[in-house]
């Protein structure tokens, strides 16, 4: 690794070592009482560290931020690191609560987050960091990427669990000192009753998210305020576990029936809807924004229009054989079968509705996947 990745780790060590609030917490993590809002905590604090660090180092070497690979190797260098630190805290901590609960389930990790790595150091390489506000878009994208690690971690592992049958409880807490659009998202759900955006992090949140699990058995009541055509609603509901053997006969049903309509969409490309619901994750897709690296969720309730196959099977030309493949490795699928699509989206942009052209791959036995942005459009086009 290059000479600057090893002095970014060493000023890393340094500034973590004098920062009196990573410290503070550091301290309450290894006091035994922790419990995973510490981790979370760690996480947003290690973040705000090595933003000062990258801060510090593009001052002193600007030229070195220019070359996309350059960017990408670093990048991929210290969050390596903090993806093993942040995990290995958080299943220290997780490990802790579940033996004073009597769970014995091996917590998961979540996939590194390289594709958001490789867009920032892209659009770093094209936008340069000449100036104080694209400084500043970087170094908030790096700290949101690190604290986004633990965020991933509770995701993965709420539906874990939730699958193996213990009762998920997903918290957001804004503290009252994020944005109106974080104030709509706080509070205590069920899983996987949560509302489209619970994991959603935009640039500077502070937002703690975290999630507690106990044994099966009904599920308290819970009370909520999402937003129905533009009006706030509360929701209250009492939720009871199914059986596994329910569980798995309704997840077998539901996964038929979307089969049945990824099929007929490749086939038709008819419009794809998208789900609404009220509070519940309906059915939607991440979809990156590789100007910011940021993800997005269509807006419920509309539908992505004009679908069509331009590379791939049932396309006008043959999709990379490299990409075929890596997408048959990665997500699985036959090579042969993946497809190449586009359409008209209609985007949650922190509340607003904005159209844009998204492109994604798709395989009929393995459903749609990779959504992003290829350009935002007026919502008069």
């Amino acid at each position: 690794m290059s000479a600057l990745s090893d002095k970014i780790k060493s000023d890393l060590v340094k500034l973590s070592k004098s920062d009196k609030h990573l410290q503070s917490i550091i301290k309450r993590l290894e006091s035994g009482n922790a419990n995973l809002a510490d981790v979370d905590d760690f996480a947003q604090a290690t973040g705000t560290v090595l933003k000062k660090v990258f801060e510090k180092s593009i001052t002193e070497s600007p030229k070195a931020f220019t070359d996309e690979q350059l960017i990408a190797e670093i990048l991929g260098d210290i969050f390596g690191d903090n993806y093993e630190l942040i995990n290995s805290v958080a299943e220290n901590i997780q490990k802790q609560l579940d033996k004073a609960a009597g769970i014995g389930i091996k917590p998961q990790r979540a996939d590194f987050p390289s594709e958001r790595i490789e867009n920032l150091a892209k659009v770093t390489a094209q936008k340069g960091l000449t100036d104080k506000t694209s400084l500043s878009e970087f170094t908030a994208s790096v700290e949101n990427i690190n604290g986004s690690i633990f965020t991933d971690y509770v995701k993965t592992n709420a539906d874990f669990r939730s699958k193996a049958g213990l009762k998920v409880y997903v918290i957001r807490s804004d503290h009252s000192k994020c944005c109106a659009w974080c104030s709509k998202l706080a509070g205590k759900y069920v899983y996987p009753d949560v509302p489209k955006d619970i994991w959603r992090r935009h640039k500077r949140c502070t937002c703690e998210i975290t999630y507690v699990n106990e044994k099966a058995g009904t599920y308290d009541q819970i009370s909520y305020s999402d937003v129905q055509n533009g009006k706030e609603i509360e929701t209250r509901k009492q939720v009871t576990r199914l059986t596994p053997e329910q569980a798995r006969a309704k997840e077998k049903e539901v996964l038929k029936r979307l089969d049945k309509r990824g099929v007929s969409g490749i086939i038709k490309m008819k419009d794809i809807p998208i789900g609404k619901s009220i509070g519940a994750k309906a059915k939607n897709y991440d979809i990156l924004d590789p100007q910011t690296g940021e993800y997005f969720n269509f807006v419920e309730g509309t539908k992505i229009q004009n679908p069509k196959v331009f590379a791939g099977k049932g396309g006008t030309k043959p999709l990379n054989p490299e990409v075929a493949d890596g997408l048959s490795k990665q997500i699985g699928g036959k090579p042969e079968n993946w497809q190449h699509l586009k359409g008209i989206g209609v985007i949650d942009y922190y509340g607003e509705e904005v159209k844009a052209e998204v492109h994604w791959f798709q395989e009929e036995s393995v459903g749609k996947h990779k959504f992003k942005v290829k350009r935002w459009l007026d919502n008069d086009d």
